[in-house]
């Protein structure tokens, strides 16, 4: 499974929706990691101040130090809960969570 190299409390929250049959998609289109990490990083004080729990803490750094690696952006949903998960080009390393 992707999110098993992955050890933080969000990866752990996903990889649990998923085993339990969340619904997930990856999409076909990347970007760098280091254009995923600007945006998010622009983000951070919207959705904090909009109450989000998002675990930037963790996954900004992981986007940064990714830097030019091409990443593909993938979704869990379930009924209360979205998780965004940034994965490598060939879809077999996590490289963030949200």
């Amino acid at each position: 499974m992707l999110l098993l190299q992955d050890h933080s409390a969000v990866a752990d929250a996903a990889r649990a929706a998923l085993v339990l049959g969340a619904g997930f998609v990856v999409w076909d289109r990347s970007l760098s990691a280091r254009r995923l990490w600007a945006v998010w990083k622009g983000r951070v004080d919207v959705v904090t101040e909009a109450g989000g729990q998002l675990d930037f803490v963790t996954a900004l750094p992981r986007l940064e130090q990714a830097g030019e690696e091409p990443v593909r952006l993938g979704r869990i949903t379930t009924s209360d809960r979205t998780y965004l998960v940034f994965l490598d080009l060939a879809g077999s390393r996590c490289v963030a969570c949200l």
